[in-house]
């Protein structure tokens, strides 16, 4: 794409059914400032290299963006990308990828659609195919790419199958904080974006839609003064630490199976947030870990875990991802050490998309 241009009303093809050549395709190159000034209006993008042995090694990227960029406030009306379609056919080992962000360019599309296939001509080959990823590997990494009305889709291995393969891949930025309104880089999802398999690649990410938040608390001083239990479940909501005053402690709840939430449809856990209105103490030290439960298996702690130390009273986590399927069970397990933790009001976050 050059500066100030646009393609509409186009079917663009690279490669084929019957195509065996090159190690690296790549179906649009968005260069310099392009992913401002270029538009790419109701087309379709395809490129295949699906004949290939699956014993090579080759890239093919849909559309890459490889030019600078900065965000702004206006940024959403760019749309480099609209009400077209990429499709990206792939075999053998290497990166495929529906769209990716290499440079420090500010993207933004929408009513688009992106699918990644890897076709089952073999089961041994080991690519990796991924709907949209951000991949700036430029100073700062700072590269970005926003998504509003927007359907992302890859086909997931199943059995034996090698290759790895999640609708969007935040390679870079890799350990977002807090993400910002607007402002954060990475891979951002706005309204109307549909993640078709759920699937993130573990990696953390930003959205502008309200996430569904599972909200938990335990309500008092969590290590009651002559009581030796150190951790139990959380159930979703408000419970207080004891049944009342003299009686046993009942929460958090350490009776079997383990308390737990069941998730309807699939869902990404992107984030966590723990908060304590008075903190452990000095060499104390309070952690919370979300487990999954998957339909038909058996509990395992994820990698979403926080703790509160010494003075600190609040945690968050957005640098990592979990798919949970349909079935599959959440479970919030607080531990923490005997003695004089003062640990109070304990109260945790999840965000979902």
């Amino acid at each position: 794409m050059g500066n100030n241009t646009r393609v509409e009303d186009l079917n663009l093809t690279l490669g084929g059914s019957s195509y065996v050549g090159s190690n690296k395709l790549v179906g649009i190159y968005y260069g310099s400032n392009t992913a401002v000034t270029a538009k790419l209006r109701t087309s379709t993008v395809n490129v295949c290299n699906s004949s290939m042995p699956y014993t090579s090694s080759n890239n093919i990227y849909g559309i890459q963006f490889d030019g600078g960029g900065t965000l702004g406030t206006n940024t959403f009306s760019f749309n480099c990308v609209k009400g077209s379609t990429v499709n990206v056919f792939g075999n053998g080992s290497g990166l495929k990828r529906g769209m990716i962000v290499t440079n420090s360019n500010i993207v933004t599309l929408r009513d688009t659609n992106v699918y990644v296939a890897a076709p089952p001509t073999n089961s041994n080959f080991a690519g990796s195919y991924v709907g949209i990823e951000t991949n700036d590997t430029s100073t700062g990494n700072n590269g970005a790419i926003q998504l509003r009305t927007t359907t992302i889709g890859t086909v997931q291995p199943t059995g034996v199958q090698t290759y790895t393969a999640s609708d969007i891949l935040q390679t870079t930025p890799a350990n977002p904080t807090n993400p910002t309104y607007l402002a954060s880089a990475g891979i951002q999802l706005g309204p109307g974006v549909d993640l078709v398999t759920k699937t993130a690649g573990g990696q953390g990410f930003s959205t502008y839609v309200y996430p569904t938040q599972l909200f938990y608390a335990v309500i008092g001083v969590l290590n009651v003064s002559g009581v030796t239990t150190t951790g139990g479940y959380l159930w979703p909501g408000s419970v207080p630490v004891n049944s009342g005053s003299g009686q046993a402690v009942v929460y958090p709840d350490q009776s079997t199976p383990s308390a737990s939430y069941r998730v309807q449809q699939p869902i990404i856990l992107s984030g966590m947030t723990v908060t304590g209105t008075t903190a452990p103490g000095s060499t104390h030290t309070t952690t919370v870990t979300v487990r999954r439960t998957p339909s038909g298996g058996s509990i395992a702690s994820t990698s979403f875990t926080l703790s509160l130390t010494g003075s600190s009273t609040f945690a968050s986590m957005y640098n990592a991802s979990v798919n949970f399927a349909a079935g599959d069970l959440i479970h919030v397990l607080v531990t923490y050490d005997a003695g004089a933790n003062a640990t109070a009001d304990l109260s945790v976050q999840l965000d979902c998309f």
